[in-house]
């Protein structure tokens, strides 16, 4: 009985080890679904531990990118903040991927307006 007690607690370990290396994006600045009314002049991006931005992509209405100059983030961090152009008054759509330390890769995105 003690053996199979010890396997089944291995076993928990072992399945919620790897669910807490991975993380999703805690906050971001604008916010999903934000009207702004002052220019957005960086997208800025919040995780629970720290990632690796490998992925950055702004979209417009017209599901055109447009051009944000984004390289992958080498050095893991929880916080990014990328600057951005001039943007017109428009419906946005921003789509990452970040890589967590143990290479698991994990996507979203997040929609604002530009009045």
């Amino acid at each position: 009985m003690n053996k199979l007690k010890t396997l089944i607690a291995a076993g928990l370990i072992a399945v919620s080890v790897p669910a807490l290396a991975h993380t999703d994006m805690m906050s971001s600045q604008p916010m999903d679904g934000a009207m702004m009314m002052e220019p957005v002049k960086n997208l800025e991006l919040n995780f629970g531990m720290d990632v690796r931005l490998v992925k950055l992509r702004l979209i417009d209405s017209t599901d055109k990118p447009v051009s944000i100059g984004f390289s992958p983030m080498l050095e893991p961090t929880r916080g990014f903040s990328i600057p951005l152009p001039a943007l017109k008054p428009d419906n946005y759509r921003v789509d990452w991927t970040a890589m967590g330390g143990d290479g698991h890769k994990m996507t979203g995105s997040f929609q604002f307006m530009q009045h």
